[in-house]
């Protein structure tokens, strides 16, 4: 089966869960113009869950002009899993949206997750590496550590 193929048939699921299910599943294999095509039909999804899992799938197989659109449909959907699989995408890439996006995540983590009944401490806890951990290169360990307290601590207080 051809990928053209294989996406016509993810886009066609009914259930809007199964077909950002399809979506992510396909991702690797998508080149570019069917990763866009795929993006575009996973931010239509009615479901958060399936647009939020399609996106997390798709992520690492954006081009870098689409990675605010995905970020902003992660926050959008309360997302964890697609946030950091965004921010996964931007760092490997280490685009020029990389520094923007790290900023405006953190600032806007709790915010996203802080009502959000889905995610937990652990949860938010495990995507604080994703995002601490691309620090610029030559930024001073001390403050990367530093950096990497306050996220926690301000965890530990949303969730105490």
């Amino acid at each position: 089966m051809s990928v053209s193929v294989a996406l016509e048939a993810a886009l066609s699921v009914a259930h809007p869960g199964g077909r950002g299910r399809a979506i992510a599943a396909l991702a690797p294999r998508l080149p570019a113009e069917r990763a866009r095509r795929a993006f575009n039909a996973a931010l239509a999804l009615d479901s958060g869950h399936g647009r939020s899992e399609a996106v997390a799938g798709l992520a690492p197989h954006l081009p870098e002009d689409l990675l605010p659109a995905a970020a902003e449909a992660a926050r959008r959907d309360s997302s964890t899993q697609a946030a950091v699989a965004v921010a996964a995408a931007a760092r490997e890439q280490r685009s020029a949206y990389w520094d923007g996006f790290r900023a405006d995540t953190l600032a806007d983590l709790a915010r996203a997750s802080h009502g959000a009944a889905r995610s937990g401490r652990g949860e938010l806890i495990g995507y604080l590496p994703t995002m601490l951990g691309a620090a610029p290169v030559g930024t001073d360990p001390a403050a990367v550590a530093a950096a990497t307290v306050d996220a926690l601590v301000d965890v530990l207080r949303w969730w105490p």
